[in-house]
């Protein structure tokens, strides 16, 4: 290169070389070079917005458990794990779970705006040859989810309604077509083509794009150790050199080496820094503007993804609550679908009659604000009465860490404790207000008044009056409890099955690498630790669960009994009220975990009597399996039932005390006993019928009223006996 200002030396038999790629290869200097590819491809692999978005909303809707009941009535009962319907849910087909089923579909309806179930029968074929997708459609034995991206469509030629539908062709043989009648079709709706769907990513498009290509020139800027310079000639060259030169440097920019080479300048050139710098181009607000964009596109807060500019607790729990909601919309549209489109369909009208819906109980930013619970759990505990702040907590159904400072309980020195409560309980009256100003009353003509509770002094008045309660109360009382404790138990032992067999498969090995002792033969002891699962963990989902329904219950007593009084009920958060309630959950919650765990461990027991060493642990365990199912089987045979009892015995108990409660407050003289008097009513509560006595005085021992939580078990277990009072 004549002339040129930079000498690259190099031992060649030519002597010395002077071309523009070997300058550039000394001096290392180019402008920076954009990498990969030049546009968008997958949206999911080229923006880790969308990744981190879709991988949140994946992992939210494995958290939420799906309910399948029997029917669609409010007092419909879930159905049993060896439901057809849970069954194929919780293995829609050979490679996926229930979890994998709901996460599949949400990524899907946010990359494609479609999620298409392919329904098979065993062999991978379509289940109907119709091509109305309102047809009916036998059981399938499969269901296969698949993204829109891959499903192309066959039209009518005169209606232009699709009526078939094919996904995407494998390398050896293409899928079969299926009829729209074999499928379910989830979709975004799309105006331009209302029978297929809309993703939000097709709209973000343009956004992630701009992202796309800001973090392609960022990283060529990381990659060449600056945003590029120029080379600045001190002496002149004609036009035809000068595109020789630019020629041969941009063939040399292609050649990696470049990047980072030695810089070595000789002769008169200058080089001059790229004024353009990535602060100049505003990346970092790109980039910003970028992600906050396809969040809100995609109904996912950029705080839930890990980022936390601005970021406070009030604006972060909202974040998350808002979150939530847009889940819990997608999911009860989901559920909506499958019970139209899905189960509405089935031949089979004992399956076309289920129906399902989301559990959730469990998200905490779908609850309700506790802020007013909390502040009248802090307004109890300072007002003297006896409870702590983490006591009064509890009692209002809330969910608290144990703060050692908050267990404090303050009670004034007169020892008065507020509430409406019966001074035989040791409890005081509360303190009366302040007398308003006496005002003339007017003169009020006397009227015969009709008292609200009959006298019952027959058996056919008293069978009456306790039918009249459970119409109007106590019957949905029940079965709202008892769905409560039958999700319960169902939980329990789907988690138990899963636990035993978890250890059978990888316990063993566990303990081996962790080095845990030898166990020589299987005890209560090894039972409890490795089989059995954590009961105060179970115990604080029952109690989680019943709360709810419980304290409805209480309320529904206390405002029956008000109206038939024609008083003013006491509050269902009234201090003694809410004591009341807590020892009644806290019962319930032990009864029925460590009577199950007992029972349990007696099943298992039984079973595992042979076993004699910890590496022996998982053959034993595996040899037995079927034995052990069968144990469980046993245990949980009659969850119906169990939970009709506890049911019943329990809402029968919360209704009686609440009522109880509101007639020692009003002063009743007396309070009777009235039966069912139907064919499961015990001999001696017959012989209690329409007896009278004080109130705090007992019918029998241990009972003051029917279910008195002071009474034995035979007396109050399945008791439908009510009292009533006598004015």
């Amino acid at each position: 290169m004549p002339g040129s200002p930079f000498v690259f030396e190099r031992a060649e038999p030519a002597g010395v070389a002077k071309s523009m790629d070997s300058l550039l290869k000394q001096i290392g200097l180019t402008r920076a070079s954009l990498g990969g590819r030049d546009e968008v491809e997958d949206p999911l692999y080229d923006s880790w917005v969308v990744f981190a978005c879709v991988q949140v909303l994946t992992e939210a809707v494995r958290q939420v458990p799906i309910c399948i009941w029997e029917s669609d009535s409010p007092d419909a009962s879930e159905v049993g794990e060896d439901h057809p319907i849970r069954k194929l849910f919780n293995m829609p087909n050979s490679d996926m779970g229930l979890s994998d089923l709901l996460a599949a579909g949400i990524s899907h309806r946010k990359l494609s705006g479609e999620d298409w179930w392919f329904l098979m029968d065993a062999e991978g074929k379509p289940i109907v040859p119709s091509y109305d997708a309102r047809s009916p459609i036998p059981f399938p034995t499969q269901i296969v989810p698949v993204s829109g991206s891959y499903v192309e469509d066959a039209r009518d030629p005169s209606t232009g309604r699709v009526i078939q539908v094919q996904y995407g062709a494998s390398s050896t043989a293409a899928p079969p077509v299926f009829p729209i009648g074999s499928t379910v079709h989830f979709y975004d709706y799309n105006p331009a083509d209302p029978q297929r769907g809309l993703s939000p990513i097709d709209a973000a498009m343009r956004v992630i794009s701009v992202g796309f290509q800001t973090e392609r020139y960022q990283e060529a800027v990381m990659r060449g150790g600056g945003p590029g310079a120029f080379l600045k000639y001190e002496e002149g060259m004609s036009n035809e050199e000068e595109f020789r030169l630019q020629e041969s440097a941009n063939e040399a920019m292609r050649d990696p080496d470049v990047v980072g080479g030695f810089k070595v300048l000789t002769g008169k050139v200058d080089v001059v820094p790229n004024p353009a710098t990535p602060k100049d181009m505003l990346q970092r607000e790109t980039l910003s503007w970028v992600r906050d964009t396809v969040c809100s596109i995609l109904q996912v807060p950029p705080p839930v993804i890990g980022n936390y500019d601005t970021a406070t607790y009030n604006n972060v729990t909202e974040a998350y609550r808002q979150f939530w909601q847009s889940v819990k919309g997608y999911l009860d549209s989901l559920a909506e679908k499958i019970n139209s489109h899905f189960l509405g369909r089935l031949q089979d009208p004992r399956l076309a009659g289920c129906y399902v819906s989301f559990d959730y109980s469990g998200i905490a930013s779908l609850q309700e604000d506790h802020s007013a619970k909390y502040k009248l759990a802090a307004d109890l505990a300072a007002m003297g009465v006896g409870l702590s702040f983490n006591d009064a907590a509890r009692m209002l159904g809330l969910e608290i860490e144990t703060v050692e400072t908050a267990s404090t309980v303050f009670v004034p020195m007169s020892n008065t404790v507020f509430g409406k409560n019966d001074t035989n309980t040791g409890e005081a009256e509360p303190v009366a207000p302040p007398p308003a100003p006496a005002v003339e009353p007017e003169p009020v003509v006397e009227q015969p008044v009709e008292p609200r509770s009959k006298m019952l002094e027959t058996r056919e008045e008293r069978v009456a009056f306790v039918e009249a309660i459970y119409a109007k109360t106590l019957d949905k009382a029940e079965r709202r409890l008892a769905s409560d404790v039958l999700t319960w138990l169902r939980r329990y032992e789907r988690a138990q099955r899963e636990r035993i067999r978890d250890f059978a498969e990888n316990g063993p090995n566990a303990l081996k690498s962790a080095g845990e002792r030898v166990v020589k033969a299987w005890t209560e002891q090894e039972v409890d630790r490795y089989l059995l699962l954590q009961q105060d963990e179970w115990a604080k989902q029952l109690d989680a669960l019943i709360t709810t329904s419980l304290t409805a219950t209480w309320a529904e007593g206390l405002a029956d009994t008000a109206e038939m009084l024609g008083v003013v009920q006491i509050e269902v958060t009234n201090p003694r009220i809410l004591r009341l309630i807590a020892d009644q959950r806290a019962q319930i919650v032990e009864g029925v975990t460590s009577r199950l765990a007992d029972e349990i461990r007696d099943k298992l027991l039984t079973r595992l009597s042979t076993a004699t060493s910890t590496p022996e642990l998982a053959s034993d365990l595996l040899e037995v399996l079927p034995e052990l199912d069968e144990g469980l089987s046993s245990a949980f045979v009659n969850k119906e039932a169990r939970a009709l009892t506890i049911a019943r015995t329990e809402t029968g108990k919360a209704y009686n005390s609440a009522a109880y409660e509101e007639y020692k407050a009003e002063g009743v003289k007396g309070l009777r006993w009235v039966a069912s008097n139907d064919a499961t009513t015990r001999e001696s509560h017959r012989e209690l019928d329409g007896r009278v006595v004080a109130p705090g005085e007992e019918f029998k021992p241990g009972l003051r009223y029917p279910n008195d939580p002071n009474g034995a078990a035979d007396e109050v277990i399945n008791c439908r006996c009510v009292v009533a009072p006598v004015v």
